[in-house]
Protein backbone atom coordinates (compact mmCIF):
# COMPACT_ATOMS: atom_id res chain seq x y z
CA UNK A 1 0.00 0.00 0.00
CA UNK A 2 1.18 3.52 -0.84
CA UNK A 3 -0.24 6.02 1.63
CA UNK A 4 1.27 9.06 -0.13
CA UNK A 5 -1.49 11.56 -0.96
CA UNK A 6 -2.14 12.52 -4.56
CA UNK A 7 -1.85 16.17 -5.60
CA UNK A 8 -5.64 16.50 -5.52
CA UNK A 9 -5.84 14.96 -2.04
CA UNK A 10 -3.13 17.32 -0.80
CA UNK A 11 -5.10 20.23 -2.26
CA UNK A 12 -8.27 19.04 -0.50
CA UNK A 13 -6.40 18.73 2.80
CA UNK A 14 -4.88 22.19 2.47
CA UNK A 15 -8.20 23.80 1.52
CA UNK A 16 -9.98 22.07 4.40
CA UNK A 17 -7.26 23.25 6.78
CA UNK A 18 -7.62 26.83 5.56
CA UNK A 19 -11.43 26.78 5.83
CA UNK A 20 -11.27 25.25 9.33
CA UNK A 21 -8.76 27.86 10.46
CA UNK A 22 -10.72 30.82 9.05
CA UNK A 23 -14.33 29.73 9.58
CA UNK A 24 -14.22 28.09 13.03
CA UNK A 25 -14.03 30.66 15.80
CA UNK A 26 -13.61 29.42 19.39
CA UNK A 27 -15.53 32.35 20.86
CA UNK A 28 -18.47 31.78 18.52
CA UNK A 29 -18.38 28.04 19.24
CA UNK A 30 -18.46 28.77 22.97
CA UNK A 31 -21.51 31.00 22.55
CA UNK A 32 -23.27 28.42 20.38
CA UNK A 33 -22.56 25.64 22.90
CA UNK A 34 -24.06 27.78 25.67
CA UNK A 35 -27.20 28.47 23.64
CA UNK A 36 -29.79 26.19 22.11
CA UNK A 37 -28.63 27.07 18.60
CA UNK A 38 -25.44 24.92 18.59
CA UNK A 39 -25.27 24.80 14.79
CA UNK A 40 -22.46 26.95 13.37
CA UNK A 41 -24.05 28.29 10.20
CA UNK A 42 -20.96 30.37 9.37
CA UNK A 43 -18.73 27.29 9.32
CA UNK A 44 -21.28 25.22 7.36
CA UNK A 45 -21.73 27.92 4.73
CA UNK A 46 -17.97 28.21 4.34
CA UNK A 47 -17.84 24.47 3.60
CA UNK A 48 -20.60 24.94 1.02
CA UNK A 49 -18.98 27.99 -0.60
CA UNK A 50 -15.73 26.05 -1.12
CA UNK A 51 -17.64 23.01 -2.49
CA UNK A 52 -16.37 20.83 0.34
CA UNK A 53 -19.88 19.61 1.25
CA UNK A 54 -20.09 17.94 -2.16
CA UNK A 55 -16.58 16.53 -2.03
CA UNK A 56 -17.57 12.85 -2.18
CA UNK A 57 -20.78 13.25 -4.19
CA UNK A 58 -21.24 12.38 -7.85
CA UNK A 59 -21.45 15.06 -10.53
CA UNK A 60 -25.17 14.34 -11.02
CA UNK A 61 -25.63 15.30 -7.35
CA UNK A 62 -23.60 18.46 -7.78
CA UNK A 63 -20.44 16.98 -6.29
CA UNK A 64 -16.81 16.74 -7.36
CA UNK A 65 -16.38 12.94 -6.99
CA UNK A 66 -13.17 13.11 -4.97
CA UNK A 67 -13.63 9.82 -3.09
CA UNK A 68 -13.81 8.65 0.50
CA UNK A 69 -10.19 9.41 1.36
CA UNK A 70 -10.68 13.07 0.46
CA UNK A 71 -13.80 13.20 2.65
CA UNK A 72 -11.75 11.68 5.49
CA UNK A 73 -9.06 14.34 5.03
CA UNK A 74 -11.74 17.03 5.26
CA UNK A 75 -13.14 15.57 8.48
CA UNK A 76 -9.68 15.17 9.99
CA UNK A 77 -9.03 18.88 9.49
CA UNK A 78 -12.45 19.83 10.88
CA UNK A 79 -11.94 17.59 13.90
CA UNK A 80 -8.76 19.47 14.81
CA UNK A 81 -10.94 22.53 15.51
CA UNK A 82 -14.00 20.68 16.93
CA UNK A 83 -16.70 22.82 15.27
CA UNK A 84 -20.36 22.66 16.24
CA UNK A 85 -21.60 21.17 12.95
CA UNK A 86 -22.92 17.63 12.25
CA UNK A 87 -20.33 16.95 9.56
CA UNK A 88 -19.87 13.19 10.13
CA UNK A 89 -23.55 12.26 10.08
CA UNK A 90 -24.59 14.71 7.37
CA UNK A 91 -21.83 13.80 4.91
CA UNK A 92 -22.50 10.08 5.52
CA UNK A 93 -26.21 10.51 4.85
CA UNK A 94 -25.51 12.50 1.67
CA UNK A 95 -23.24 9.73 0.35
CA UNK A 96 -26.00 7.16 0.88
CA UNK A 97 -28.67 9.30 -0.76
CA UNK A 98 -26.39 9.88 -3.74
CA UNK A 99 -25.67 6.15 -4.12
CA UNK A 100 -29.19 4.77 -3.59
CA UNK A 101 -31.67 7.65 -3.79
CA UNK A 102 -34.06 8.65 -6.55
CA UNK A 103 -33.21 11.15 -9.27
CA UNK A 104 -35.10 13.85 -7.39
CA UNK A 105 -33.10 13.04 -4.25
CA UNK A 106 -29.84 13.59 -6.14
CA UNK A 107 -31.21 16.81 -7.57
CA UNK A 108 -31.97 17.96 -4.02
CA UNK A 109 -28.38 17.16 -3.03
CA UNK A 110 -27.25 19.99 -5.30
CA UNK A 111 -29.03 22.41 -2.97
CA UNK A 112 -27.53 20.56 0.01
CA UNK A 113 -24.05 21.09 -1.41
CA UNK A 114 -24.78 24.81 -1.57
CA UNK A 115 -25.77 24.89 2.09
CA UNK A 116 -29.47 25.52 1.42
CA UNK A 117 -30.80 22.59 3.46
CA UNK A 118 -29.51 19.91 5.83
CA UNK A 119 -29.71 16.13 5.77
CA UNK A 120 -28.79 13.87 8.67
CA UNK A 121 -29.43 10.35 9.95
CA UNK A 122 -31.05 8.81 13.03
CA UNK A 123 -30.29 5.20 13.98
CA UNK A 124 -30.65 5.14 17.78
CA UNK A 125 -33.50 3.50 19.67
CA UNK A 126 -33.97 3.08 23.41
CA UNK A 127 -34.93 -0.59 23.04
CA UNK A 128 -32.23 -1.69 20.58
CA UNK A 129 -28.46 -1.27 20.98
CA UNK A 130 -27.62 -2.84 17.60
CA UNK A 131 -27.74 -0.13 14.93
CA UNK A 132 -28.21 -2.79 12.24
CA UNK A 133 -31.31 -4.25 13.92
CA UNK A 134 -33.89 -1.44 14.31
CA UNK A 135 -37.33 -1.94 15.82
CA UNK A 136 -39.09 1.03 14.18
CA UNK A 137 -41.69 -0.46 11.79
CA UNK A 138 -42.36 0.52 8.19
CA UNK A 139 -45.86 -0.70 7.36
CA UNK A 140 -47.53 1.74 5.00
CA UNK A 141 -46.10 4.42 7.29
CA UNK A 142 -43.63 4.58 10.17
CA UNK A 143 -44.58 3.31 13.64
CA UNK A 144 -42.33 3.52 16.70
CA UNK A 145 -39.68 5.77 18.24
CA UNK A 146 -36.18 7.09 17.61
CA UNK A 147 -34.02 8.75 20.24
CA UNK A 148 -31.16 11.25 20.01
CA UNK A 149 -32.22 12.28 16.51
CA UNK A 150 -30.48 15.46 15.28
CA UNK A 151 -32.38 18.60 14.36
CA UNK A 152 -32.42 18.73 10.58
CA UNK A 153 -34.55 19.28 7.47
CA UNK A 154 -34.55 15.64 6.29
CA UNK A 155 -33.53 12.36 7.91
CA UNK A 156 -32.37 8.95 6.86
CA UNK A 157 -33.87 6.59 9.45
CA UNK A 158 -33.34 2.89 10.05
CA UNK A 159 -36.53 0.85 10.22
CA UNK A 160 -37.86 -2.67 9.67
CA UNK A 161 -40.40 -3.90 7.14
CA UNK A 162 -41.62 -7.36 6.12
CA UNK A 163 -38.26 -8.12 4.47
CA UNK A 164 -36.08 -7.08 7.43
CA UNK A 165 -33.98 -4.01 8.30
CA UNK A 166 -34.15 -1.11 5.86
CA UNK A 167 -33.38 2.58 5.46
CA UNK A 168 -36.00 5.26 4.80
CA UNK A 169 -36.00 8.96 3.93
CA UNK A 170 -38.39 11.13 5.92
CA UNK A 171 -39.34 14.65 6.96
CA UNK A 172 -39.10 14.47 10.77
CA UNK A 173 -40.99 17.70 11.55
CA UNK A 174 -44.32 16.07 12.43
CA UNK A 175 -42.72 13.39 14.65
CA UNK A 176 -40.87 15.56 17.18
CA UNK A 177 -41.92 14.55 20.70
CA UNK A 178 -39.30 16.21 22.91
CA UNK A 179 -35.83 17.68 23.18
CA UNK A 180 -32.80 15.64 24.24
CA UNK A 181 -29.14 16.61 24.59
CA UNK A 182 -26.18 14.68 23.27
CA UNK A 183 -22.93 14.17 25.14
CA UNK A 184 -21.36 16.54 22.61
CA UNK A 185 -23.74 19.34 23.63
CA UNK A 186 -25.82 19.07 20.46
CA UNK A 187 -29.60 19.46 20.90
CA UNK A 188 -31.35 16.32 19.71
CA UNK A 189 -34.90 15.07 19.54
CA UNK A 190 -37.14 12.24 20.58
CA UNK A 191 -39.17 11.19 17.55
CA UNK A 192 -42.50 9.34 17.75
CA UNK A 193 -43.93 8.03 14.52
CA UNK A 194 -47.61 7.14 14.18
CA UNK A 195 -47.97 6.35 10.51
CA UNK A 196 -46.02 9.23 8.99
CA UNK A 197 -45.11 8.58 5.34
CA UNK A 198 -41.55 7.67 4.39
CA UNK A 199 -39.68 6.69 1.23
CA UNK A 200 -37.81 3.38 1.41
CA UNK A 201 -34.23 3.81 0.16
CA UNK A 202 -33.12 0.18 0.46
CA UNK A 203 -32.74 -2.94 2.59
CA UNK A 204 -30.11 -4.24 5.02
CA UNK A 205 -27.26 -3.79 2.53
CA UNK A 206 -28.04 -0.06 2.27
CA UNK A 207 -28.29 0.28 6.04
CA UNK A 208 -24.89 -1.46 6.32
CA UNK A 209 -23.54 0.96 3.69
CA UNK A 210 -24.57 3.89 5.91
CA UNK A 211 -23.18 2.35 9.12
CA UNK A 212 -19.85 1.62 7.42
CA UNK A 213 -19.53 5.21 6.28
CA UNK A 214 -20.47 6.51 9.71
CA UNK A 215 -17.74 4.30 11.20
CA UNK A 216 -15.14 5.45 8.68
CA UNK A 217 -15.94 9.17 8.72
CA UNK A 218 -16.28 9.24 12.52
CA UNK A 219 -12.83 7.63 12.78
CA UNK A 220 -11.40 10.40 10.60
CA UNK A 221 -13.09 13.09 12.68
CA UNK A 222 -11.94 11.46 15.94
CA UNK A 223 -8.37 11.45 14.63
CA UNK A 224 -8.70 15.18 14.08
CA UNK A 225 -10.17 15.68 17.56
CA UNK A 226 -7.25 13.77 19.08
CA UNK A 227 -4.66 15.68 17.07
CA UNK A 228 -6.23 19.01 17.97
CA UNK A 229 -6.23 18.10 21.67
CA UNK A 230 -2.60 16.97 21.42
CA UNK A 231 -1.53 20.20 19.71
CA UNK A 232 -3.19 22.26 22.45
CA UNK A 233 -1.53 20.14 25.14
CA UNK A 234 1.92 20.49 23.56
CA UNK A 235 1.55 24.28 23.53
CA UNK A 236 0.22 24.38 27.08
CA UNK A 237 2.94 22.25 28.71
CA UNK A 238 5.60 24.19 26.78
CA UNK A 239 4.37 27.52 28.14
CA UNK A 240 2.97 26.65 31.59
CA UNK A 241 5.62 27.06 34.29
CA UNK A 242 5.87 24.98 37.47
CA UNK A 243 8.79 25.21 39.90
CA UNK A 244 10.37 27.71 37.52
CA UNK A 245 10.47 25.39 34.48
CA UNK A 246 7.98 24.40 31.73
CA UNK A 247 5.67 21.51 32.63
CA UNK A 248 6.80 19.71 29.50
CA UNK A 249 10.32 19.41 30.84
CA UNK A 250 9.16 16.88 33.43
CA UNK A 251 9.76 13.34 32.21
CA UNK A 252 6.34 11.98 33.19
CA UNK A 253 4.57 14.81 31.35
CA UNK A 254 6.69 14.31 28.23
CA UNK A 255 6.05 10.58 28.25
CA UNK A 256 2.29 11.07 28.53
CA UNK A 257 2.28 13.47 25.58
CA UNK A 258 4.52 11.12 23.56
CA UNK A 259 2.08 8.26 24.16
CA UNK A 260 -0.65 10.50 22.74
CA UNK A 261 1.42 11.09 19.61
CA UNK A 262 1.87 7.32 19.16
CA UNK A 263 -1.88 6.80 19.56
CA UNK A 264 -2.57 9.41 16.85
CA UNK A 265 -0.13 7.69 14.49
CA UNK A 266 -1.87 4.33 15.05
CA UNK A 267 -5.28 5.92 14.49
CA UNK A 268 -4.12 7.49 11.22
CA UNK A 269 -2.54 4.32 9.85
CA UNK A 270 -5.64 2.21 10.57
CA UNK A 271 -7.89 4.91 9.08
CA UNK A 272 -5.88 5.17 5.86
CA UNK A 273 -6.01 1.42 5.29
CA UNK A 274 -9.77 1.28 5.85
CA UNK A 275 -10.39 4.30 3.60
CA UNK A 276 -8.15 2.89 0.87
CA UNK A 277 -9.90 -0.48 0.95
CA UNK A 278 -13.38 1.05 0.86
CA UNK A 279 -12.51 3.50 -1.91
CA UNK A 280 -10.94 0.83 -4.13
CA UNK A 281 -13.73 -1.72 -3.62
CA UNK A 282 -11.63 -4.20 -1.63
CA UNK A 283 -12.85 -6.21 1.34
CA UNK A 284 -12.82 -3.70 4.17
CA UNK A 285 -14.79 -5.14 7.09
CA UNK A 286 -11.79 -6.08 9.24
CA UNK A 287 -9.84 -2.93 8.40
CA UNK A 288 -12.85 -0.78 9.25
CA UNK A 289 -13.40 -2.54 12.59
CA UNK A 290 -9.70 -2.03 13.38
CA UNK A 291 -9.92 1.67 12.46
CA UNK A 292 -12.91 2.14 14.72
CA UNK A 293 -11.15 0.30 17.55
CA UNK A 294 -8.05 2.49 17.35
CA UNK A 295 -10.19 5.63 17.00
CA UNK A 296 -12.18 4.78 20.15
CA UNK A 297 -9.35 3.39 22.28
CA UNK A 298 -6.62 5.79 21.14
CA UNK A 299 -8.95 8.78 20.98
CA UNK A 300 -10.08 8.21 24.56
CA UNK A 301 -6.49 7.99 25.79
CA UNK A 302 -5.43 11.16 23.99
CA UNK A 303 -8.26 13.42 25.18
CA UNK A 304 -8.09 12.00 28.73
CA UNK A 305 -4.34 12.67 28.84
CA UNK A 306 -4.91 16.15 27.42
CA UNK A 307 -7.39 16.89 30.22
CA UNK A 308 -5.02 15.60 32.89
CA UNK A 309 -1.98 17.49 31.57
CA UNK A 310 -3.99 20.71 31.43
CA UNK A 311 -5.16 20.30 35.03
CA UNK A 312 -8.19 22.43 35.89
CA UNK A 313 -7.77 24.46 32.70
CA UNK A 314 -8.82 21.43 30.66
CA UNK A 315 -12.32 21.55 32.18
CA UNK A 316 -12.79 25.32 31.82
CA UNK A 317 -15.43 26.07 29.18
CA UNK A 318 -13.61 29.27 28.31
CA UNK A 319 -10.91 27.02 26.88
CA UNK A 320 -11.70 24.94 23.72
CA UNK A 321 -10.30 21.59 24.90
CA UNK A 322 -13.60 20.55 26.46
CA UNK A 323 -15.27 20.47 23.02
CA UNK A 324 -12.71 17.90 21.85
CA UNK A 325 -13.38 15.76 24.93
CA UNK A 326 -17.19 15.88 24.69
CA UNK A 327 -17.31 15.27 20.95
CA UNK A 328 -14.85 12.39 21.28
CA UNK A 329 -17.09 10.75 23.87
CA UNK A 330 -20.14 11.15 21.63
CA UNK A 331 -18.56 9.51 18.60
CA UNK A 332 -16.92 6.84 20.73
CA UNK A 333 -20.13 5.58 22.33
CA UNK A 334 -22.94 6.56 19.95
CA UNK A 335 -21.60 4.24 17.23
CA UNK A 336 -20.28 1.51 19.54
CA UNK A 337 -17.13 1.81 21.64
CA UNK A 338 -13.75 0.09 21.48
CA UNK A 339 -15.05 -3.20 22.88
CA UNK A 340 -17.85 -3.32 20.32
CA UNK A 341 -15.38 -2.75 17.47
CA UNK A 342 -12.98 -5.35 18.86
CA UNK A 343 -15.82 -7.88 19.20
CA UNK A 344 -16.85 -7.28 15.58
CA UNK A 345 -13.25 -7.73 14.47
CA UNK A 346 -13.07 -11.01 16.39
CA UNK A 347 -16.30 -12.25 14.81
CA UNK A 348 -15.00 -11.40 11.36
CA UNK A 349 -11.77 -13.28 12.01
CA UNK A 350 -13.70 -16.33 13.18
CA UNK A 351 -15.83 -16.27 10.03
CA UNK A 352 -12.65 -16.23 7.99
CA UNK A 353 -11.02 -19.14 9.88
Amino acid sequence: MDFALSEMEQSVRDLAKEVARNAIDDERSKELMASQDWFDQTCWQALADTELLGLGLSERAGGTEQGLLSVCLLLQQLGRRAPTVPAVESLSAALVLDAFGRDEDRAALKAYGQGEWLINCALHEDQSVDLAQPLLRLDGGLFGEKSAAPQTDRLLISARDETGPCLVFVDPAAAVAGVQWGTDGQPRQKLQFQGQPAHRIGGPEVLRYLIDRLHLLSSAYMLGLAEGALFMTARYVSERQQFGVPLGSFQAVGQRAADGFIDCQAMELALLEAAWRMETGRDHDQALAAARYFACEGGHRVVASAQHLHGGMGFDRDYPLYRHFLQMKWYEFSLGGARSSLARLGDLRLEEA
